[in-house]
């Protein structure tokens, strides 16, 4: 299983971290019974393998400097629920 890091907020799951570089990554849905809403600042920058990552539905921001120098990404695959994109969040990419 990917290794990702989430806060809690009021609403919903935050992901802040993923602390695994591997070329293929899906964000999960849930993380505690909690939808996964946001993708946070930096939270995979420097991911140099990672070409293509796939997000729920329920993930409707990027937050600043998300994919920042993720140099090898290729593809995000995204759903109907993103609503807002961070400033830089593909710097480098």
């Amino acid at each position: 299983m990917e290794s990702f890091i989430f806060q809690q907020t009021r609403r919903g799951a935050v992901l802040t971290k993923c602390t695994r570089d591997t070329a293929y990554l899906t964000v999960p849905a849930e993380w505690n019974g909690q939808p996964v809403c946001e993708i946070g600042n930096y939270a995979f920058s420097g991911l140099s393998a990672l070409r293509r990552v796939t997000l729920p539905e329920s993930v409707d921001t990027i937050g600043n400097h998300a994919f920042y120098n993720c140099t090898s990404l290729e593809q995000l695959v995204l759903q109907r629920g993103l609503h807002s994109v961070g400033d830089g969040a593909f710097k480098n990419c």
